[in-house]
């Protein structure tokens, strides 16, 4: 007997081809902003938080100090789905 509490997610809901749906649960007002001529959704982000994190190199710790010191870092850098396969873009 199936349990009542799993989410019963309709099989074209899993897979949408080479496309698929994103859902962003969002605190912050977005907005669009032309970046290099391009329109982007522009959303306040935590992108990383201090404490140890896994990565491709093993498990690094990452100070409150180094992140705090790293935001402006990633202003006006575009976040994307996948990583960019042509000439950056």
């Amino acid at each position: 007997m199936p349990n009542p509490t799993e989410a019963k997610v309709p099989k074209s809901d899993l897979f949408l081809g080479p496309m698929c749906r994103i859902t962003a649960n969002l605190a912050g007002r977005t907005r669009y902003a032309l970046l290099n001529e391009r329109q982007h959704l522009v959303a306040p982000i935590t992108l990383i938080v201090p404490g140890v994190l896994n990565g491709s190199q093993g498990a690094l710790y990452y100070p409150p100090e180094e992140v705090k010191n790293s935001v402006a870092a990633w202003n006006y850098m575009p976040l994307v789905v996948y990583h960019p396969k042509l000439n950056g873009m």
